[in-house]
């Protein structure tokens, strides 16, 4: 299953190198996968699902994977990291404004799985409010800063 995912994936990440994602559509990812449109929503409910399972999946690898950090500050340090690596993605995602569900799904899953990791090394398994309210404050002013670095900068850095 995980494998069906993962070629789906690379289907929509190809088509993100020609289109802008509210262009993209079901049929074309399932056309670009190889797949049925019944396999596709068999994995995901729609595109936008589909994204947040990407992102997910590759800020546990790039993240989570390669970091010995351990405070949540540390983390967020390394995941600006990541997307001044991978700004192309970031930047056909987050700059088209017709497209604010992106941005969100960015938000949601980094949020999520901040307090998740985080909440690990808690004797109670719960962050401290002030430290969920911490790093949701980080993630909602990083996400409008990429935005306007993505508008104000020109591709030829890319």
């Amino acid at each position: 299953m995980h494998e069906t995912k993962e070629i789906i994936a690379d289907g929509f990440l190809t088509l993100l190198n020609g289109k802008s994602p509210d262009k993209i559509t079901v049929k074309d990812i399932s056309k670009q996968s190889n797949i049925s449109r019944e396999t596709f929503y068999y994995h995901f409910t729609d595109k936008y699902d589909l994204f947040k399972w990407i992102y997910k999946q590759n800020l546990r690898k790039r993240i989570l994977n390669n970091s010995q950090e351990s405070s949540w500050t540390d983390l967020i340090r390394k995941t600006i990291g990541d997307a001044l690596a991978n700004r192309g993605l970031f930047k056909r995602t987050m700059k088209d404004a017709s497209s604010p569900e992106y941005s969100k799904i960015i938000f949601d899953a980094l949020y999520e799985f901040y307090v998740e990791e985080l909440s690990k090394g808690q004797s109670n398994g719960k962050l401290p409010e002030q430290i969920e309210a911490e790093i949701y404050i980080y993630l909602k002013g990083g996400i409008d800063y990429f935005k306007y670095y993505f508008e104000h900068h020109d591709d030829s850095s890319y």
